[in-house]
């Protein structure tokens, strides 16, 4: 036994937690997209550079590249994420209602998605084909989906059903652009308007 006091173990330093998510916890494919539409709304084009992903995941590129082939892969799952939570899902959700309260439906499920992110998403559409491309799936998908309901209600000519849902979106999207962090009450309360001024039509 030596005069000199053993060294005491140096204890691990542990790793960063990425917010929400434990540095132990393996980093699945579907957090990846959920982080990229963050930083989408954050940080807009900038956020989703392969580097500031795994800066604010505080994970690896090898991480990364272990779901997606490269960041086209990536941006194009990002998109597809983006049209399943924000419109297949919402008319899913829709058509599980009585026929009778869909439109209600629609425009209640309508009013809490997240408005800040379908802007940055449009923002991004303005550079990138592949976002845009998927811009233009989502708004033929909505307008479609709105004119059907509109010919539900016996509004069954094409050219009005249609002529309503392009009205009607376009009040949706306009709303979105202006009012990003508007409550949804307010914004059915702009719905309300452009119902009572349609009956106000047929009148």
């Amino acid at each position: 036994m030596t005069g000199t006091a053993a060294a005491r173990p140096r204890r691990p330093v542990p790793a960063k937690p990425v917010a929400g998510k434990p540095s132990g916890v393996r980093f699945r494919r579907e957090d990846w997209l959920a982080l990229g539409l963050r930083q989408l709304v954050k940080d807009g084009a900038a956020g989703l550079t392969v580097e500031q992903l795994c800066a604010a995941a505080d994970r690896t590129r090898g991480s990364f590249y272990h779901h997606f082939a490269d960041h086209d892969a990536f941006v194009q799952a990002l998109m597809e994420h983006w049209k399943s939570i924000h419109t297949d899902a919402v008319i899913a959700g829709v058509e599980a209602s009585p026929p009778a309260d869909r439109p209600q439906s629609l425009h209640a499920l309508a009013s809490h998605l997240d408005h800040r992110l379908d802007v940055a998403v449009r923002r991004f559409a303005a550079a990138h084909p592949v976002a845009a491309d998927m811009v233009r799936q989502v708004d033929d998908a909505r307008l479609s989906f709105v004119a059907s309901l509109y010919r539900s209600q016996g509004r069954d000519r094409p050219e009005t059903a249609d002529t309503l849902a392009r009205l009607e979106y376009a009040l949706f999207v306009g709303s979105q652009v202006l009012w990003p962090d508007a409550p949804p009450a307010s914004l059915l309360e702009i719905k309300a308007l452009f119902a009572d001024l349609l009956q106000a039509r047929d009148r």
